[in-house]
């Protein structure tokens, strides 16, 4: 089912739609530029089944996607792979059981990136994320260093629109580290 909305949207008011237009005890979200792999939705319902209120999962470039592919996915991702100790994994891509909406409210509608931060710290509150290496989620990465370099120019352009990445930029150097606000 499509659903058509006039006005520009954030992701997390795009999500809190799709959310409610849909009716499964689990919701999972895939960006534009992702794939996912096979077995996806099996491997998070079964995560999901034995309990787990958040499924977390890694992303890997497409495959074939190419040396300058795989270097980006391995710079931008790299807390987020499979082979990315447990230790030091960043828990997003999730998908949530539907009832950690009733408990923990929807996705920040008005937030251009990091909505699904906000929401994932509220749900890790009442359980932890469970990583699951085996939900693969292949992200279309550029395949040339100039579109490699362009959507790096993109993505600092959006953090700079972004509040907590603009007062980053205004501290002197050396100023601490960046702690996004809770």
């Amino acid at each position: 089912r499509l659903i058509e909305i006039a006005e520009p949207l954030y992701v997390g008011a795009a999500r809190n739609v799709g959310i409610d237009a849909s009716r499964a005890p689990f919701v999972a979200f895939l960006a534009g530029d992702c794939l996912a792999a096979p077995g996806w939705n099996a491997a998070r319902l079964r995560r999901h089944h034995a309990g787990a209120l958040t499924v977390a999962s890694p992303v890997t470039p497409v495959d074939g996607a190419g040396l300058v592919a795989e270097a980006a996915n391995r710079l931008l991702y790299w807390v987020r792979r499979p082979d990315t100790p447990l230790a030091m994994v960043a828990p997003f891509g999730r998908s949530y059981h539907r009832r950690l909406f009733d408990l923990v409210g929807y996705f920040p509608p008005g937030l251009r990136i990091s909505e699904d931060d906000r929401l994932n710290r509220l749900a890790d509150c009442i359980a932890p994320p469970v990583w699951a290496p085996e939900v693969l989620t292949r992200h279309r990465d550029p395949a040339g260093l100039r579109d490699l370099l362009r959507a790096q120019v993109k993505r600092g352009e959006n953090r700079a629109d972004h509040a907590p990445f603009r007062a980053m930029a205004t501290q002197a150097e050396g100023g601490g580290v960046f702690a996004p606000p809770d």
